[in-house]
């Protein structure tokens, strides 16, 4: 790409970059503003006839900025969608003129172009901008269009020698302190891997002896160097190919293909329209401290032509960048793009927090995979989109052609993931996700997990299970829970065993708990020698809804005395990733805790008592030959989120109460789907979904947004029903439906 560069050289200027691009795509070259083109520039900016060292400066002009071409070409005309832009921060742009004739966008924005203002300009009329908010401009042409002139306009507080352009091969002389505080700018030109020896640490039998492509120097980093503080070092190559490393098969088996980045500890590094031409992988930067871990990793508009494995980094970006289509030889099956783990060696306890993957083209056989991360206890956020994925086949049939991978090991800890505007074309059909380790048809995830768009709306990412033709969803989990101890229950332990060691004791003033449960069936009823549970709150964690069982059924009597006290007057009780038992009786559930949540969970059998406030959040509802799938017959206030119900019978919610409640009941259904009968002979007395009734005189106030029914009678019998009498409303959708006072 042919690239016009301005440069900061003195100390009143924060402007040190201009960058003719664009084109048709994002790697196409275009015509340049050249050299003799008679285009004026001002605002302390002078041309130059530099044909090829683009980031080379003369310290010794002033107050000026150097120009400098590369190319030759009288042209000056910027192509449609061609743009102008800084490549690195202005501070206090106060206005911009150009002299034009065609069609131009100006871009301005501080933290985030998503976050930019643009307007469009008028040929030779100043445009004021945002002042020192304003770091960064683009100017983009919307059709062909001639520029004549630039005017810049602003402030400035940079430094002297704030920013340092240097070549490739100068940069094996830059020390630390030529470097510090400096945004050190290299420009690659063609590079290959070549053979490296080097005893980081004098230890002969430590040497590394393989082909490499190596950058910086040991004046940066060497064996057991400081480490500096997070932004005193920040690095951009430019423009150029790595060649010449070796195919390998995956990230534990990476010679001869490793990137090694003598950079300072938590320097920010970007690669900027660059091209990988091979397999790359920085896995040992994971596990010696000769070479850096880094605040940051940036990929912009490159091109991997190879895989790239492994990414020493607490935060990575990848974005505007291409993906070529990467068959590995030395085993189909690990063809992926890109393999994302976080290290397990000396930074692995700030591995990667911090994911983004934009506007990436990716042409691939194997999906971008992720997996590992969050395993060192850290709360992680990945961020997808606009990414479009073009998926192939190696005429397989084992279903492993999706865009993204995420194994069960990022559910080490809780993460968010925002998730919009992804494409698929090929592979697996319309799903961009695939889910590895996927339990009874969910994607396991810890509590404080959320899944969002990208305006921070909740949804649901319906993928595949890997390998598998079964769908798989990945959805939020309830907020997560701070708790006085942590209490994990051996296999031969007990709930009650558990419950004595969270609030007897030394943890006696204890207010909280959280309980890990393995397979098995648990239960607090009928225990007679239990704490009290008043205002105190416990969190029950279990293996999953296949193997741990809480059973709320024990000894049901179908009478309110066979129900379960064990939390009456509890602050918060938390069921996750369990079944629950409820069995097909009356007046079976929880008597009087404050606040009931049910996280990831199968609901079996009918339960009536419930919490003041009562969430269930991602779970099942079996019928299993009781008589309605719930009773709303306790409690205030009901949230059924991203929750499945089954009954055969076509029954499913009974709002039916016996005792009389001082404030309308209220009940929110959001994204829940309920699967019912086909015909009325296998369900004769089949109800809608909310059966509604008057007794006691109740005020009901019911909620559903983007609920589903499944079977034919269930869909002519609808979402409600409300008995003659009723009180409260119904909203389907934002519409009120019903409404009786």
């Amino acid at each position: 790409m042919k690239k016009l560069a301005i440069c900061a050289i003195s100390g009143t200027l924060a402007l040190t970059g201009l960058v003719i691009a664009g084109g048709g795509s994002k790697n196409s070259p275009l015509e340049t503003l050249g050299e003799n083109a008679n285009l004026e520039i001002s605002g302390d900016l002078i041309s130059s006839s530099t044909t090829e060292k683009i980031f080379e400066v003369s310290t010794n002009l002033g107050n000026k900025i150097r120009l400098a071409h590369s190319s030759t070409s009288n042209g000056k005309i910027l192509k449609e969608h061609g743009y102008i832009y800084n490549v690195d921060a202005i501070t206090g742009l106060k206005s911009i003129t150009v002299a034009f004739e065609g069609e131009l966008k100006l871009t301005t924005w501080y933290d985030d172009i998503l976050n930019g203002q643009s307007v469009n300009l008028i040929n030779n009329e100043t445009s004021k901008l945002s002042g020192s908010d304003c770091a960064w401009f683009r100017i983009e042409a919307l059709k062909e269009t001639r520029i004549d002139s630039i005017g810049v306009e602003y402030t400035c507080d940079a430094k002297d020698g704030s920013f340092a352009y240097t070549s490739f091969d100068d940069l094996g002389n830059l020390d630390r302190e030529g470097a510090k505080n400096k945004n050190v700018t290299v420009s690659l030109g063609e590079r290959n891997f070549e053979q490296f020896e080097y005893a980081y640490d004098g230890v002969e039998a430590n040497k590394y002896n393989q082909k490499a492509f190596v950058l910086g120097n040991t004046k940066l980093n060497k064996y057991n160097a400081s480490v500096p503080n997070v932004g005193e070092y920040k690095f951009t190559f430019l423009n150029g190919i790595i060649k010449g490393g070796a195919d390998v098969k995956n990230p534990d088996n990476t010679n001869n293909s490793h990137v090694f980045m003598l950079l300072p500890n938590h320097s920010d590094v970007v690669f900027e329209n660059v091209i990988f031409d091979s397999t790359v992988s920085f896995h040992n930067e994971f596990y010696t401290n000769t070479w850096p871990y880094l605040n940051s990793l940036t990929f912009k508009n490159c091109t991997f032509n190879g895989g790239i494995f492994d990414f020493p980094a607490k935060e990575l970006t990848i974005t505007d960048c291409t993906f070529n289509k990467y068959i590995n030889d030395n085993g189909q099956n690990d063809s992926n793009p890109i393999w994302v783990r976080s290290g397990a060696g000396q930074k692995g306890e700030v591995s990667l927090n911090k994911v983004t993957f934009t506007n990436n083209t990716v042409n691939a056989y194997r999906p971008v995979k992720f997996e590992r991360l969050g395993i060192n206890n850290n709360h992680f956020e990945l961020t997808f989109l606009d990414n479009t994925f073009n998926m192939s086949t190696f005429n397989d049939t084992d279903l492993k052609n999706y865009g993204i991978y995420l194994d069960s090991g990022v559910t080490y800890h809780s993460f968010t993931l925002i998730d919009d505007g992804n494409v698929i074309n090929g592979g697996n059909g319309d799903k961009v996700y695939a889910f590895n380790g996927v339990v009874d048809g969910n994607f396991p995830t810890k509590m404080g997990t959320k899944i969002l768009d990208r305006n921070g709306n909740e949804k649901v990412i319906v993928g595949g299970k890997w390998k598998s033709i079964e769908e798989a969803k990945l959805c939020s989990s309830i907020d997560e829970v701070a708790t006085d101890t942590n209490i994990n229950v051996s296999s031969s332990g007990t709930a009650i065993d558990a419950i004595k060691s969270s609030f007897t004791g030394d943890n006696a003033t204890k207010q909280s708990t959280t309980i890990s449960l393995p397979s098995g069936n648990f239960s607090l009823k009928d225990e007679t020698d239990r704490p009290s549970l008043k205002d105190k709150t416990v969190v029950f964690i279990g293996s999953g809804v296949n193997s741990t069982t809480y059973l709320a059924n024990k000894s049901a009597t179908g009478t309110e005395k066979g129900s379960d006290y064990s939390f009456d007057g509890a602050k918060l009780v938390v069921f996750k990733d369990m079944k629950i038992s409820l069995g097909t009786a009356n007046y079976n559930g929880f008597v009087r805790p404050q606040n009931l949540v049910f996280d990831n969970c199968l609901i079996e059998g009918m339960g009536h008592y419930w919490g003041d406030k009562t969430t269930f959040n991602n779970c099942k509802f079996s019928l299993s030959g009781a008589d309605y799938n719930i009773y709303l017959y306790s409690g205030v206030d009901f949230t059924f989120k991203n929750c499945e119900f089954n009954s055969p019978t076509n029954r499913f919610m009974n709002a039916y109460r016996e005792e009389t409640s001082t404030e309308p009941i209220k009940v929110n259904i959001t994204n829940c789907k309920f699967i019912g009968a086909e015909d009325t002979a296998s369900a004769p007395n089949a109800k809608p979904v909310v059966n509604i009734k008057k007794y006691i005189n109740p005020i009901w106030q019911i909620t559903i947004k983007n609920s589903s029914l499944e079977g034919a009678l269930n869909k002519e019998k609808g979402f409600y029903q409300a008995e003659e009498g009723s009180k409260g409303f119904v909203s389907i959708d934002g519409n009120v439906v019903w409404e009786a006072e």
